[in-house]
């Protein structure tokens, strides 16, 4: 009977993972689970601080470097008097800004992040022990272990000693609601 309970235990987290489902605050993170040394060992992680770390790094694949690309182009098409091209750049622009304030304050899932770190993903599971890695959990036995991974997932991006002090203080937070951060509140 315990063994059917782990089993079902481990597919709703699987479920959660294939679902895609983030993590809303910091309190989700928190290692919950009493665990036992049989039980699998489940990685939870902020997907918020996993967006601002993405958002501020400079890493040529991350926001950064786009936005740097875009107000380059968008000076050389003012310049050229290419009104059209402008725009569409500025418009490109705050598609990006309002995108990420989603992410990183409130709960917009992160596909287009985490691929980012794909390829990273079995040694930061190895680093941390763990045999599974998802975005949140709905539910947990005492035989699970959750262990908060939010500092692994946040090194590919080479956090700065500001951008950790901002996670710290985004996740003393709650996420506004996407209905209302839309609304400009």
């Amino acid at each position: 009977m315990k063994s059917k309970k782990l089993v079902i235990n481990t597919t709703l987290a699987l479920i959660g993972a294939v679902l895609g489902c983030a993590s809303s605050s910091s309190e989700d993170i928190e290692s919950t689970g009493s665990g036992s040394a049989q039980g699998p060992r489940i990685a939870v992680f902020n997907t918020r601080a996993v967006a601002m770390a993405y958002a501020r790094s400079s890493r040529p694949d991350c926001m950064l470097a786009r936005v740097q690309e875009i107000r380059a182009t968008h000076q050389k098409a003012e310049e050229n008097g290419d009104e059209s091209k402008a725009q569409d750049l500025a418009a490109e622009a705050v598609a990006i800004q309002e995108k990420i304030h989603g992410q990183v304050f409130s709960d917009a899932p992160i596909p287009e992040i985490l691929q980012l770190i794909k390829s990273e993903m079995a040694a930061i599971a190895k680093a941390a022990s763990v045999d599974l890695i998802v975005g949140q959990v709905l539910y947990e036995s005492k035989e699970v272990a959750l262990i908060d991974i939010t500092e692994h997932m946040i090194a590919p991006f080479e956090p700065d000693a500001k951008t950790r002090q901002g996670i710290k203080e985004l996740l003393k937070t709650q996420p506004v609601p996407l209905s209302e951060l839309k609304q400009g509140h």
